[in-house]
């Protein structure tokens, strides 16, 4: 199981973590780069927030709705 998570990893150049438990967290760090700080972040993020890789780059992202989609839902 862990092989389809790498290979998954491995082929996407765009990443998107929400929050994660201490054991998951472990895991994403053998098959990342993720810095220790990353690790932390990943740790406490909210409803609507993530930890985002592209390519190289890590950013933290908070996602939001539009008034527009707030109606639709």
């Amino acid at each position: 199981m862990v092989f389809i998570g790498k290979s998954i990893l491995n082929n996407s150049c765009i990443k998107l973590f929400f929050s994660l438990e201490e054991e998951n967290i472990n895991l994403l760090s053998k098959y990342t780069n993720i810095t220790e700080k990353e690790k932390i972040d990943i740790k406490s993020l909210r409803k609507g927030e993530s930890l985002m890789f592209i390519d190289k780059d890590h950013l933290l992202v908070k996602i939001t709705c539009s008034d527009e989609e707030k109606e639709i839902v």
